[in-house]
């Protein structure tokens, strides 16, 4: 009888509760069924109330996208959150969220622009309506009752996870009657993250964090998966010192954490969605599938649904029922768009004819963005590898006596040590070539995106924005040419705070400073030309020198510069002083040919002196209009076409003319200055301040680099303004610097400001330095001085310092006849002797370019007649200049703009007309060099390998080819066609470099 009453509770039971619950208990009281039964008559009410962990039932996958209360559409606004999504998306969603499906991540990839990002999003929501659905999810998954449950966004950058798929995810949520009915996030605290009942919690993060992966991860998207950084030699791989693969490093440790949390009889809840278009056939997602797919093999079980599509497979009917066909390359082939006369040979794709004429512009990258299809758009440069193995000559003698060194402070251990002392054929004249080879990124030193530059005529502009061609101002306040810029990508990054001004970049990059430790605390920084504190410090001479963000400290001094002014215009007080105002308050009307001025009731005695000033400078008349409300006044004159020349448009942009701003003279600046303060600017007699206001960076650099041309130490803050969203622009003077502004005379005794001046530079304490995660950056490369200014201060561009450099001496052969009778003849044979890799002694953490040329001087010293240097990288440009002061005829060669260096570098090793030391890290960088088509053809290294060492070879068989030493000397090529073939004589012309090349000519090349 009590097995039969035991049948039918348990029947009612699984009907309310969860049947793994009930089997449990039945098990744990075996032979015990009376107490059971008699427990369940008495608490069957509260059993199933607790028994049930859910608020209310769950609706189907199908409903929730199509109920308007979730997000089907709205009757009322005609706009449902489900709307857009293709019928094949439905399915696919529906599938994977269904009561009995056993996915557990979800893959998207294929092409861009088909939904992936939407199907995160609206995947990410369900997740969010599961545990809605939970009276105490904490409770159903056995967690601490406090612990936080997180559904986590991971982007490349934490930055773009919130801009993109957090953002669009919160749009559903208030668009969302469900949601706002039942389970809304706190909106008090919805900066950073969106907390929910529950401690339940969606928030962002870049690949880079590792802090929120120890969370409670319900469940979680990574966009762009595909495209996480991946570092060679880095700490945080599973070696210490091997590659750290951030997507995969990342995937794991969620995988783990969702399975040990969340695991529930004998399934996880939750999905993982990975989303990413695809990039090449070994991508993240691409390796992921494959492996998933072996999995389902063995286990038979389906826990990863893939969702690969393109643009027209998920809409097909929106595109030309007429096709073309494209075949997909691979390493050895070109992909190519197919006629009907074509054999195909590999994988072949049907493409709808709207898509045409974007395949035919750039096949391999829309192979990869409209088709989805990974591709080899980068396939081996050097096909033939055993022309590779022919080119090195073990047979050459050494130059020097090991393949990589290091350079000691000590010049001569170089020379000693590894400087062979006998030249090999010391008549003969050699090239040399350099290359960049960092033990880090080969962009190392790079700012922040943002960062404004400082550009001839006082403006500024965002370095992103910046051009080649475009002059700068540098260390010595000077204005030079852009010569190089680097978009370096998304990079690790600090910031430093001076002034009330911000700069971040990279911890590598070199900022002009004095050190804090040089400084005695008590101390007033004074230099033996300021006398004035002699009594309260001490006179210490300070150097400043360059040093990296990561070696800065609070308290350290950062430098601007005084700018070079030609004084040239012969602008009078008057005029500048009604410039000065017309940049504070002026305004134009172009359609009436008006010039306004508005100035308040405090500013209304200024009216007569601008009508004035127009009349005596431009004989143009002006009227005045006075408000009645508020007592402001506006002065209006017809005079556009003859102020044109120094206006600027809008309020943002407003600033001095860059053609008239370096002409000005020390009087002309006061009194812009002047009138400037009397329009935006403020005095204040309690605080001993002077204070210039704008909402034009542009105007605000100028104004600071004119009060440092007057000898003054102004500081420059930014904030924003609390009725609007722009930013403000404060340029300050206080102090000593204040009275002296107004003509009187400080009673204090010592300057309370924190700047110093010192010749032409102004220094500013460092406030504040903090690290500022990952952000998008990038370098410019200045010449000559290889400097310039930064949000403010001086900084060091890429060409300063070098983490590691490659060195290679070659010896040049001209064929037998330079008439350039056939292509072969003229051609020269080129002798590699020394392929030399100079490292970074660990004590010192970088290679000085000085020791560099050092060593080469050396090697002229023992004999070595060094003619010809070519070089790439950084300190290309200050390397070719000491060389060329030295005698050292140097050039820049750029290896990564055309491809026809390594091009004449191939042709030539094909041909048998190199012969090379043997290097071993030459050998696998020329067999690892390869062709990116889908970047014009650039000859490129795959990642985590390198071309430093190819790099410099190639440039320098390229030099002999296009610089060939003495075939275009005419008293060479005579002296050469006067020698008798039958006798050989000694030469004797007076030079004995001349002398040597005519008795190699004759020996070596006529005789051959």
């Amino acid at each position: 009888m009590a097995n039969k009453d035991l049948e039918r509770i348990k029947e009612i039971l699984l009907d309310k509760v969860d049947e793994q619950f009930v089997t449990d208990i039945l098990q744990q009281y075996e032979g015990q069924e009376d107490i059971v039964i008699e427990v369940f008559k008495e608490t069957f009410s509260e059993i199933i109330e607790d028994a049930d962990p859910y608020k209310w039932p769950v609706v189907s996958p199908e409903t929730f996208l199509n109920d308007p209360y979730y997000c089907g559409i709205n009757p009322k606004t005609g706009i449902g959150i489900a709307e857009s999504m293709y019928p094949a998306l439905r399915e696919d969603f529906i599938k994977i969220h269904s009561p009995d499906s056993t996915i557990q991540e979800v893959i998207l990839t294929g092409s861009i622009g088909w939904g992936k990002s939407f199907m995160i999003e609206i995947g990410l929501l369900w997740q969010l309506y599961l545990l809605s659905c939970l009276k105490s999810p904490q409770r159903f998954y056995n967690l601490a009752p406090d612990s936080p449950i997180g559904i986590i966004i991971i982007s490349i950058t934490e930055r773009q996870g919130k801009k993109n798929i957090f953002d669009t995810v919160k749009g559903m949520i208030n668009r969302c009657q469900y949601f706002c009915d039942n389970f809304m996030y706190n909106k008090k605290k919805q900066a950073d993250s969106l907390i929910f009942p529950n401690k339940i919690e969606l928030f962002p993060a870049s690949s880079s964090h590792s802090a929120n992966i120890g969370l409670n991860l319900f469940s979680g998207g990574m966009d762009e998966v595909n495209f996480f950084r991946k570092i060679k030699n880095s700490k945080k791989s599973e070696s210490g010192n091997g590659v750290f693969d951030a997507a995969r490093t990342l995937y794991r440790s969620l995988r783990r954490r969702l399975d040990s949390r969340f695991m529930k009889h004998g399934k996880t809840p939750g999905i993982l969605y990975l989303g990413s278009s695809r990039v090449y056939p070994n991508d993240f997602t691409s390796e992921h599938i494959t492996k998933s797919e072996e999995i389902e093999q063995k286990t038979g079980k389906k826990t990863v649904y893939v969702m690969d599509y393109n643009q027209w497979t998920v809409n097909r009917s929106a595109y030309s029922k007429e096709e073309f066909q494209v075949e997909i390359g691979d390493l050895n082939r070109r992909s190519r768009i197919l006629t009907k006369h074509d054999k195909p040979v590999g994988k072949v794709i049907n493409v709808p004819m709207d898509f045409y004429d974007k395949f035919e512009a750039d096949i391999e990258n829309s192979i990869r963005d409209i088709a989805g299809y990974g591709i080899h758009a980068i396939q081996p440069f050097i096909g033939n590898k055993d022309k590779i193995v022919n080119m090195f000559d073990d047979t050459l003698p050494r130059v020097f006596s090991v393949d990589v060194a290091t350079l000691s402070p000590k010049p001569e251990f170089v020379s000693v040590e590894y400087l062979m002392n006998k030249p090999v054929d010391p008549g003969k004249s050699r090239y040399i070539a350099q290359d960049i080879g960092l033990r880090k990124d080969s962009f190392g030193y790079c700012l922040n995106e943002d960062t404004e530059i400082t550009i001839k005529g006082g403006c500024v502009k965002k370095i992103k924005d910046i051009v080649i061609g475009d002059h700068v101002i540098d260390m010595f306040g000077e204005s030079k040419r852009v010569i190089n810029k680097f978009d370096n990508g998304y990079k690790d990054t600090v910031t430093i705070t001076y002034s009330g001004v911000e700069l971040t970049g990279t911890e590598d990059h070199k900022v002009l400073c004095i050190k804090r430790k040089n400084i005695t605390k008590w101390d007033r920084v004074v230099f033996p030309e300021n006398k004035k504190y002699a009594r309260f410090a001490k006179k210490m001479d300070y150097t400043p020198t360059w040093v990296c963000l990561k070696d800065i400290e609070e308290g350290d001094f950062v430098a601007n510069v005084k700018h070079k002014f030609s004084q040239e215009l012969n602008w009078n007080r008057d005029f500048c002083w009604l410039y000065g105002i017309y940049l504070a308050e002026g305004s134009t009307v172009k359609k009436e040919n008006k010039v306004c001025w508005s100035l308040n009731k405090n500013e209304a005695l200024y009216a007569n002196e601008i009508i004035r000033i127009l009349k005596k400078e431009f004989n143009r008349h002006a009227w005045v209009y006075q408000s009645k409300t508020n007592g402001s006044q506006t002065v209006k004159s017809h005079c556009l076409d003859v102020f044109m020349p120094f206006v600027t448009d809008g309020a943002h942009n407003k600033h001095i003319n860059s053609s008239f701003f370096h002409k000005l003279t020390d009087e002309q600046i006061h009194w812009i200055l002047m009138g400037l303060l009397d329009g935006d600017g403020h005095i204040s007699s309690t605080t001993h301040q002077l204070k210039w206001t704008t909402v034009s960076p542009n105007l605000a650099n100028q104004i600071y680099i004119m009060l440092t041309k007057l000898g003054f130490k102004p500081f420059h803050n930014k904030c924003f303004d609390k009725l609007s969203t722009h930013e403000v622009h404060k340029i300050l003077l206080t102090g000593d610097d204040y009275f002296k502004w107004i003509g009187m005379k400080s009673t204090n005794k010592r300057d309370t400001s924190y700047a110093f001046k010192h010749n032409d530079m102004v220094f500013y304490p460092i406030h504040k330095k903090v690290n500022s995660g990952v952000k998008h950056v990038y370098d410019i490369e200045v010449e000559s001085t290889h400097s310039y200014i930064a949000n403010g201060i001086i900084v060091h561009n890429c060409m300063g310092y070098i983490d590691g450099y490659k060195k290679m001496k070659r010896e040049f052969f001209n064929n037998e006849t330079q008439q350039l009778e056939t292509y072969e003849e003229r051609l020269p044979i080129c002798i590699v002797e020394l392929v030399l890799e100079i490292r970074p002694e660990k004590e010192y953490g970088e290679v000085e370019i000085a020791r560099v040329r050092n060593l080469i001087y050396q090697s002229i010293k023992r004999g070595y007649k060094i003619r010809r240097a070519s070089a790439d990288g950084f300190q290309s440009k200050d390397m070719e200049q000491q060389l060329k002061r030295n005698g050292i005829k140097a050039e820049y060669i750029s290896m990564d703009r055309t491809p026809e260096p390594y091009e004449t570098f191939r042709t030539a090793m094909y041909d048998g007309r190199i012969r090379c030391v043997y290097h071993p890290k030459l050998e696998i960088e020329l067999n690892d060099l390869e062709r990116d088509y889908s970047k014009n053809g650039k000859i490129d290294h795959p990642p985590y390998s390198s071309k430093d060492l190819a790099d410099a070879v190639a440039s320098l068989v390229y030099n002999m080819h296009i610089n060939p030493i003495y075939t275009t000397d005419d008293l060479m090529i005579q002296q050469v066609n006067k020698v008798d073939d039958s006798e050989y004589s000694d030469y004797n012309t007076g030079d004995s470099e001349k002398d040597a090349f005519l008795k190699w000519a004759y020996s070596e090349v006529i005789k051959s």
